[in-house]
């Protein structure tokens, strides 16, 4: 019997010191993305913002429906940066195995820079299995997943070709995920629309030395419904994958017309469905 129970207090010491590192890797963490959520902000200055249609004369005529409806009447915004929580599936590769996510994401509204930070849990039991960030600031890209909040299994390590391919499609990422902030989707220095059908424009965007371009598809409503890339680029688990992001579930938030549901599918550059993931936007805010 004392061999016995000296086993069971070894086991229970042994599964308390586990569930330490457990729960300090996740503090951790979530340490570390608190300090570069702050980083990412801290220059951000309060702006407002125009949204005055009258200044772009060569708006394809989609386009401009899809601005006069989602702005809302909106004349002008004032906002610093922009806030959201989500909650989803992530499935890797699609099949009957996902996780549930618990994730969100800060983005500045004026160029290409977010962090998205979240959690990915047991699909039954909920616990926490991984924990992964994705910051990038256009030159800078801090991303890495961690297995239980100890073992690092992805993390910014690539060639100068590999770099160059992956910001390309970081750069395009966030612009997949602004028609929650939709006056980022303005022609700009960096943005430029060209007109395809009634139903179709292109999104295309030069920051530097990085190009590239959605199709963007509108519905009756005006609507944007769907934004694709037409390359296939690196992603963060070093795959080369082409993405189709779907919006809907539009709702009119902080007075814009916004998608709440959103579904990522990203195919192999044979057109294999590589991996998904479908989710909501909660909690959108327009932070001064």
């Amino acid at each position: 019997m004392k061999i016995l129970k000296r086993a069971v207090i070894m086991l229970l010491a042994l599964a308390i010191i586990l569930l330490g590192f457990y729960i300090s890797g996740f503090m951790r963490s979530g340490s570390e993305n608190k300090k570069l959520r702050k980083e990412l902000t801290a220059n951000e200055k309060v702006q407002e913002i125009n949204l005055d249609l009258n200044r772009y004369t060569d708006l394809p005529e989609p386009v401009r429906k899809y601005f006069e409806y989602t702005f809302n009447g909106q004349k002008s915004v004032t906002v610093s940066y922009v806030f959201w929580k989500e909650k989803g599936i992530f499935k890797l590769p699609v099949s009957k195995n996902y996780f549930a996510v618990k994730s969100a994401q800060t983005s500045i509204t004026t160029e290409p820079k977010y962090m998205w930070e979240g959690l990915y849990m047991h699909k039954i039991l909920k616990f926490p299995i991984l924990e992964s960030r994705d910051a990038f600031s256009v030159d800078k890209h801090n991303m890495r997943a961690k297995a239980f909040g100890q073992k690092t299994v992805m993390s910014t390590d690539y060639s100068e070709e590999q770099r160059k391919s992956l910001y390309t499609y970081l750069m395009l990422r966030y612009y997949g995920t602004a028609v929650d902030f939709p006056w980022a989707l303005l022609p700009s220095k960096y943005i430029k629309w060209l007109p395809k059908d009634e139903k179709h424009a292109y999104l295309e965007i030069t920051y530097g030395d990085l190009k590239g371009r959605y199709l963007v598809t509108f519905n009756e409503k005006n609507q944007i419904t769907k934004m694709e890339t037409e390359d296939y680029m690196l992603h963060g688990n070093e795959a080369i994958l082409r993405e189709v992001g779907e919006k809907s579930e539009y709702k009119e938030i902080n007075g814009f017309m916004v998608p709440t549901h959103l579904e990522y599918n990203w195919y192999e550059e044979n057109g294999k469905l590589d991996s998904n993931y479908i989710f909501n936007i909660e909690n959108i805010e327009y932070r001064k």
